[in-house]
């Protein structure tokens, strides 16, 4: 296969910044999704149709080139850049206003108003986090940009210049026939039910999460906490495998229930402790309690409460040898927390090295979505309140900004990845939050998405990876 893109920079120029541009720059190749290759300017690029020209480079090119500006500031961990719109575009800027998204330059080609390379880097290696646990108040926020992934803005405004140059060609159908992908994950945090001296157990009940995806063709993730964890904290609620809890009719051990999820075609991952999200030994020992139980390979993790700091979170979960994660999400908000809907591989800024552990970015979590119109009724309400009216709720509200967000990562062809907790099952004490979900299978099924488990979209997009970047 050749190149259709070329990426090209100067090498004494980039010297300093060279590991992390270099990492960006192919993450901006893999968001394209044309083949493609990263040169020196002396080098040839053979069969190539389109060039990105990053930083100072010969003032006239023999083919179609997109010349970026370097800004050093986007390098730097206090970077703070201010967005403004131009050409219904997000355009980001640090002291010069910019006057267009694109422009057309002397030599007849086209320049980009600001340095895409620097802010691909920027946003994907979570410079903005500055070493916080609980980020949880992006810039994007600010500007009211939260729901909108603007790095796939940019890069499908650039695909569209690029198309129309090169005649013929197509991005890599990374989600086959469809148009965009969704992962269905389940975090289960606690399978304890409340043991009542009446009635049944009213939770987890995970046959009827399984059963209402299995009616569309539909698989997902369910994130297990480990048995035994080194070290506990208020928010881990451990359980043992051998418990047993109701499923299908019956009393069944846990493990038993996680083992028949992976042979009907569910994904099992470490849901990791609380603690664990610096510990690569940790990580390993949690893993290989999972693996046991199922007898294979676990690939992909989320930690819990999404307890997270970059990049030292990554760096433990790549050694620990997952292949995906999909922690970097919000606790309490929906949206892109990094810009984007498109997996990405993590970066370790300390090391300046790009990990091998592939980030597909949490975008859409039930408490997000509606602890603030649908809230959790409170003790001893939940237990004898009776269930108030639907009429109550604004869930109307819940869905368009469900919607909102879906139509966003469609019109982009990236990811949506929705976490909902299995035990919001219970009616009593989250009114109306499994029927919400059930509404969203229903338009999921009707959106032209490849909806499935994390490991399998993350499966794709690395086929997508080694088939298109030229090396």
């Amino acid at each position: 296969m050749k190149s259709l893109v070329s990426f090209e920079f100067d090498s004494l120029f980039l010297q300093t910044n060279r590991a992390r541009a270099l990492y960006a720059l192919e993450q901006i190749g893999y968001f394209l999704r044309f083949p493609f290759s990263i040169r020196m300017n002396k080098d040839e690029a053979e069969g190539c149709k389109f060039t990105f020209c990053y930083g100072p480079c010969e003032s006239s090119r023999r083919g179609p080139t997109l010349y970026i500006p370097f800004e050093e500031s986007w390098y730097k961990s206090d970077a703070s850049p201010k967005f403004l719109i131009r050409e219904g575009i997000p355009v980001p800027y640090f002291l010069t206003l910019p006057k267009d998204f694109i422009a057309k330059t002397a030599d007849g080609n086209l320049a980009l108003s600001f340095d895409l390379v620097g802010a691909v880097y920027w946003f994907l290696s979570r410079q903005e986090e500055n070493g916080s646990e609980k980020f949880e108040s992006p810039l994007l926020e600010k500007y009211g940009f939260l729901h909108k992934p603007v790095i796939d803005v940019w890069v499908k405004k650039i695909k569209k210049l690029i198309l129309g140059i090169c005649a013929g060609e197509s991005p890599y159908p990374v989600w086959g026939d469809k148009e965009f992908a969704v992962c269905l994950t389940h975090d289960v945090d606690d399978i304890r039910p409340l043991r009542r001296p009446w009635g049944k157990d009213p939770f987890p009940k995970f046959e009827h999460w399984m059963n209402e995806e299995t009616q569309y063709g539909f698989k997902s993730t369910f994130f297990f906490l480990p048995q035994e964890m080194s070290r506990l904290s208020s928010f881990d609620r451990p359980y043992l495998y051998s418990e047993k809890i109701d499923f299908r009719g019956y009393l069944v051990k846990c493990g038993e229930i996680i083992r028949t999820m992976d042979r009907e075609g569910f994904e099992v991952g470490l849901h990791g402790s609380y603690f664990s999200y610096l510990e690569k030994d940790e990580l390993e020992s949690q893993k290989k309690q999972i693996e046991i139980t199922i007898g294979k390979s676990v690939v992909s993790v989320r930690q819990h409460y999404l307890h997270f700091l970059a990049p030292k979170t990554w760096s433990a979960q790549n050694a620990a040898g997952f292949l995906y994660d999909s922690t970097l999400g919000f606790s309490r908000r929906v949206g892109f927390r990094s810009g984007s809907s498109y997996p990405f591989n993590a970066f370790d800024c300390s090391k300046n090295t790009a990990l091998g552990i592939l980030e597909i970015p949490l975008n859409i979590q039930d408490v997000g979505l509606l602890g603030g119109v649908v809230p959790a009724r409170r003790f001893p309400f939940y237990l004898f309140g009776g269930i108030p009216p639907k009429g109550k709720y604004k869930l109307d509200r819940a869905l368009s900004i469900f919607e909102a967000c879906v139509s966003e990562v469609k019109n982009m062809g990236g990811v949506a990845v929705l976490l909902w907790h299995p035990d919001k099952i219970w009616h009593n004490k989250y009114p109306y939050w499994f029927a919400v979900y059930k509404e969203l299978l229903s338009y999921l099924f009707k959106q032209n998405a490849f909806v499935s488990s994390l490991k399998e979209v993350g499966e794709k997009w690395v086929k997508m990876q080694e088939k298109i970047f030229i090396k």
